[in-house]
Formats: C-alpha cells, structure tokens, sequence
C-alpha cells in the first residue's frame, strides 16, 4: 500500500509541475507578442513620420541648452567689432 501511494504522490507533482511549465509558457508567450507588437507599432510610427518629415516630439529635458562658452564667444566678437569701428 505504500508503494502505490509513493507512485500516486510522484504523479501527482509531476502533472503540477507540467502544468506550471505550461502556465508560464503561455504567459512568456502573451507578453512576447505584446512586446513585439509594441516594437512593430514604434517602427510604423517612426516610418509614417520620417515619410512626412515630421521630427519626433522631443522634450525640453531631452534638448540641450546652449552653451555660455558660445553666447560669450558671440558677444565677445561683437565688442570687438565695435571696438575697432571706434578706433
């Protein structure tokens, strides 16, 4: 009787194990396809605007603020400029 009981328990794990095994494929599955349907919707994006020029929307974090060194460079010119007019 314990033999058979033994057999009944390893059964038993072994079906839950297979199942788990086939829960988690389909839900590694699901979130593949989602995942490559969100790349393949950014690539149409990024055609359908690169076919109309239109740049994509960039933020004001993403955009680099102008330099002092090349706003002084500028200004500095100008005075020089001036500078000699006068003389």
């Amino acid at each position: 009787m314990g033999i058979r009981y033994k057999q009944q328990q390893h059964n038993r794990q072994r079906r839950h194990v297979t199942t788990d095994r086939k829960r988690y494929a389909a839900i590694a599955l699901e979130k593949n396809i989602r995942l490559a349907a969100e790349r393949l919707a950014e690539r149409k994006l990024a055609a359908a605007r690169a076919e109309q020029n239109v740049e994509p929307p960039t933020s004001a974090t993403t955009r680099k603020p102008p330099t002092s060194i090349e706003q002084g460079s500028m200004e500095g010119a100008l005075q020089r400029k001036e500078a000699k007019s006068i003389a």
